[in-house]
Formats: C-alpha cells, structure tokens, sequence
C-alpha cells in the first residue's frame, strides 16, 4: 500500500486494482452528479460506465485468481484465467443494452462495489475451488484401489466335534 492517495499519483504508477478503484470512484460521481431525474441518454450512458465497471471487477478477480494459481504452479489455468470466456478479437463485447431505470443501475453500481471491495478475498477462495477440483479428480482418475487381502479358508470337521474326536492335524496349514 502506498501512504498517498491513488488520485494524486501518476495513473502509470498505480495498479490494476487501484484504476479500477478510481474509475468506479468517478462512476459514483457520475450518478451523484446526474441527480435523481436523468434523461433517457444519461440512463444509458450509465448503463453503459456500469457494464463496463462490471467486466472490469470481473476481470480484476480473474486476474488475481490466475496468480494465485501460478504461485500454486498450475501455469496452464493462470493463463486459461487471463483469458476473458466468449471474448476474441473478431467479436468485441456488446454493451448496447436497454437503459434501466435509475434504481435498477443504483442497485448495480452498489452490487459491482461489493464485488470490488471483495475482489481478493472471491480470487482467493476461487483459486482453492479450482485447486481442490483438480485435486479431486486427479484421484478419481488415479482409480485406487483397496489392497487385496488374502483369504485363508479354515474348514471345522464338524463330524469330529459332534463325536468328541480330535480334529485331523493339519500340516503344513492352507495358505
């Protein structure tokens, strides 16, 4: 952590974390700043900082489970994790939805600042699910098997404890 203020450093200087903090900051702004009667291209505006606000958290905690991941030396599902799902190149995100109104876009930005200020602690609980996943079935597919145990199979002369005779002796024993 740094003792000065995220605004009153270089934004080159500051971590992912910290933008995206400092965006959702200005995002805040905005709605204060539209007041409780916006217009209908004000709606979408917001409707749109707030989709992106959201890709960005959610990129943020992919971003920290993928080193989370590494550090735990699964490098292939660091790198699957930097990989944002159903994005490539050819097809940009659509952002293009219908406004909401002010209330539904209010319960949003409160639900995306949750997310944000539990980023750490969801990338780090998703990096132990994916790790005790693999794990778990890495012994289903190791297929233990119990040790076989060897059976010794004694037969009782019932005939010779009925009479009272001795029981014939058995040399060497059944293996």
């Amino acid at each position: 952590m740094h003792p000065d203020s995220a605004s009153a450093r270089p934004y080159g200087a500051l971590a992912p974390g910290e933008m995206i903090g400092l965006y959702l900051v200005k995002l805040v702004a905005f709605f204060t700043r539209f007041g409780a009667t916006p217009d209908e291209r004000q709606l979408g505006e917001l409707n749109l900082w707030l989709t992106r606000a959201e890709t960005l958290v959610d990129g943020l905690i992919r971003a920290t489970t993928a080193v989370y991941l590494t550090q735990s030396g699964y490098e292939e599902l660091a790198r699957a994790m930097r990989t944002p799902l159903g994005i490539t190149p050819q097809s940009p995100p659509d952002f293009q939805s219908a406004p909401q109104t002010l209330d539904q876009l209010q319960e949003r930005l409160a639900t995306c600042l949750a997310t944000y200020e539990r980023a750490e602690a969801l990338a780090r609980k998703l990096a132990m699910i994916i790790a005790l996943a693999l794990y778990s079935s890495a012994l289903e597919r190791a297929q233990v098997r119990p040790r076989p145990t060897s059976t010794i199979s004694v037969s009782v002369h019932t005939d010779a404890l009925v009479t009272g005779a001795s029981a014939p002796h058995l040399w060497p024993p059944p293996i």
